[in-house]
């Protein structure tokens, strides 16, 4: 039931997969199957633990910011408060090593998280080019999850969320629920992913009815 990778221990009884409407409306058998066969993979991987350690360290690195920003503030708010005169001197004096430090702190911070992001990126991306292989390998049928992931690529939105709050757990979407790019793209692009799995497809998408 349990299985441990690297330092990252992840217990299969406390996972689940989701699917949406969507997936359930417009999928057939073998392309709903190869849709879950992949999060399996995740799963069997170890995948989510590792994303989930990810993600408190990149949130970990946000705090940094978040107090150095605070103590700009301060800084500004103390020099403010006291302009003029002697006291404005003094308050400046103790304001302007304080504001320093916030920003040093502010600027560490953001670029520990972004060097973090693009680490994550770059591990998701990977990650996600295994899960498609395993995908394949447990269904036999390497044009059901090429024929989901067309079916995604189908949608106005191809599998973008409307909330801002779904790429804090983007890595646990089949497709990236964003519209980033390059080295911060969380998934292999659709196309990519598709001829992967269906060397002769010709790139169509096919059309599909949603309300």
């Amino acid at each position: 039931r349990k299985r441990i990778t690297g330092t990252v221990t992840d217990n299969y009884g406390d996972t689940i997969i989701a699917v949406t409407q969507g997936a359930l409306d417009h999928l057939d058998r073998d392309e709903l199957q190869a849709a879950i066969a992949h999060e399996y993979a995740h799963i069997l991987n170890g995948d989510y633990a590792l994303n989930l350690t990810m993600a408190g360290w990149l949130y970990g690195l946000l705090f940094f910011s978040v107090q150095g920003r605070d103590m700009m503030d301060v800084a500004r708010t103390l020099t403010d408060a006291n302009s003029g005169g002697e006291n404005g001197t003094v308050a400046a004096l103790l304001a302007l090593p304080m504001f320093f430090m916030g920003l040093i702190i502010w600027v560490g911070g953001w670029v520990g998280k972004l060097a973090a992001e693009l680490t994550q990126a770059a591990m998701s991306r990977q990650r996600e080019q295994m899960a498609d292989a395993f995908a394949v390998q447990f269904t036999r049928n390497p044009r059901g999850l090429a024929g989901a992931l067309k079916k995604i690529a189908a949608f106005p939105q191809h599998g973008v969320m409307r909330s801002g709050q779904a790429m804090m757990m983007k890595s646990f979407f089949i497709v990236s629920p964003g519209r980033l790019r390059g080295l911060m793209r969380s998934h292999p692009p659709l196309e990519d992913r598709i001829f992967s799995l269906d060397p002769g497809w010709d790139g169509t998408i096919p059309e599909l009815v949603t309300d």
